[in-house]
C-alpha cells in the first residue's frame, strides 16, 4: 500500500515512518509535505544539504570570537557572496556545536574604552587603534558602543608591537595574556613615542608643559584639553591650541 499517493489524505513521514494527515492548503489542494513534523523536516532537509568543507572551515576559523548573533550574521552574508546553501540560525548553531566549539564567544570581548583603562592610556590610542587595523569585533546597534576580542588585540600586538610602548608590563600580561609577547614588547619598546606638547591656554595667555598638565590645572579630564586644542573648540569656558 503506497501511503505516498498523491491523492490519499494520510502519508508515510520520509523521516520517523509514521502516518500523518496533510493539510488542505490553496485550491482545496492536499499539501505535497513529505514529513510530519518540523523536526522532521529540518531532518530531511539537513541530510539532503550536507554541510560542505568550505563553511566547516569558516565556522572553525571564526568560532568563539564573536557574539552568536553576530557571528550567524556574518556567516549569512559570507554564504550569499559565496552560494553555500541557506541555514537557518538553529541548525548553524547546532553545525557550530557539532564541530566542538560553543555558541557563546570564547574570547573575552571588551569596549575600547574598557581596554585603555586596562591598558593605562587613552580612550583616543584605543580608538586610533581601530583606524589602523585593529578590528571592531561587534557594535552595539542601541548605544553605538564597539567591542574588539582579546584575540585580535593580541594579534594586532603581534604585528604592530611598538603600538603598546611604555605601557606596564602587569596590564600588558593583563590583557595580552602571554608573557613572552609582553616581555618582548617591554625589552624593544620600553617607552611611549613622541614628546608632549605644550599647550597655550588663549583665553589666560598661560602656557603648559602637556595637556595633562593643563588638564590638572583645571581639574578636567586630559581628553577635554586635547579635544579643545584639535577642534579649537573650548573646554570649561577657554580656549587652547598646541604651541611648537
Amino acid at each position: 500500500m503506497d501511503h505516498r499517493s498523491p491523492n490519499r489524505p494520510r502519508r508515510e513521514c520520509q523521516v520517523c515512518g509514521k502516518l500523518f494527515k496533510r493539510d488542505r492548503v490553496s485550491g482545496n489542494r492536499l499539501s505535497k509535505s513529505l514529513v510530519c513534523s518540523p523536526e522532521c523536516r529540518r531532518f530531511l532537509y539537513a541530510n539532503k544539504r550536507p554541510w560542505t568543507k568550505e563553511e566547516d572551515d569558516y565556522i572553525i576559523e571564526h568560532a568563539n570570537d564573536l557574539p552568536f548573533v553576530k557571528f550567524y550574521g556574518d556567516f549569512k552574508r559570507c554564504a550569499g557572496m559565496k552560494g553555500w546553501p541557506p541555514r537557518t540560525s538553529r541548525a548553524f548553531r547546532k553545525r557550530v556545536n557539532d564541530l566542538g566549539f560553543n555558541s557563546e564567544p570564547r574570547f573575552v570581548m571588551l569596549r575600547i574604552s574598557e581596554l585603555a583603562r586596562m591598558l593605562g592610556v587613552s580612550r583616543e590610542v584605543t580608538k586610533r587603534w581601530t583606524e589602523e587595523g585593529l578590528p571592531v569585533g561587534y557594535r552595539n546597534p542601541q548605544n553605538g558602543h564597539r567591542f574588539v576580542s582579546l584575540k585580535e588585540v593580541r594579534r594586532f600586538a603581534r604585528a604592530k608591537p611598538h603600538k603598546f610602548a611604555g605601557i606596564k608590563y602587569k596590564d600588558l600580561l593583563t590583557v595580552l595574556d602571554d608573557e613572552q609577547l609582553a616581555k618582548d614588547i617591554l625589552e624593544r619598546f620600553p617607552k611611549r613615542n613622541g614628546v608632549s606638547k605644550r599647550v597655550l591656554c588663549i583665553t589666560t595667555g598661560r602656557t603648559y608643559d602637556s595637556a595633562s598638565a593643563a588638564a590638572k590645572h583645571y581639574c578636567v579630564v586630559r581628553q577635554s584639553i586635547t579635544r579643545a586644542c584639535r577642534a579649537g573648540g573650548t573646554c570649561i569656558g577657554h580656549r587652547f591650541k598646541y604651541i611648537d
